[in-house]
């Protein structure tokens, strides 16, 4: 029988976001179609070398990539887009002593500005 709830620890993510309706300019990665931006940093979380991802709204909503930028300032610059750009946060530090991962919630109000 399988426990789901055994599970969760292992497939859940810390994120943090950095952006909204903005996507860096630094080379990407799509990671694959999702309905929400937990479950694109649970795709970045299962990449290696993954550390920043946008996950898209709108018009791109479920679309997921990994973004190829050296550290959350983005110096590839910004480009306005239907993207929040997030930082996985899965350092020591942001472990749960007992060795699951915390999941923050991602955002529930509707902020984002049509273009």
């Amino acid at each position: 029988r399988y426990n789901m709830l055994a599970n969760l620890s292992h497939t859940s993510a810390s994120f943090d976001l950095v952006g909204s309706a903005v996507e860096c300019l630094s080379n990407d990665t799509l990671l694959g179609n999702v309905l929400t931006p937990a479950g694109c940093a649970r795709r970045c979380k299962s990449t290696p070398g993954c550390e920043f991802f946008v996950s898209g709204f709108g018009d791109k909503a479920g679309r997921c990539y990994q973004e190829y930028t050296a550290n959350e300032t983005c110096i590839e610059g910004w480009e306005v887009d239907l993207y929040d750009f997030y930082k996985l946060n899965d350092s020591p530090a942001d472990t749960p002593v007992d060795g699951g991962s915390k999941l923050l919630p991602s955002p529930e109000l509707d902020t984002h500005v049509s273009y």
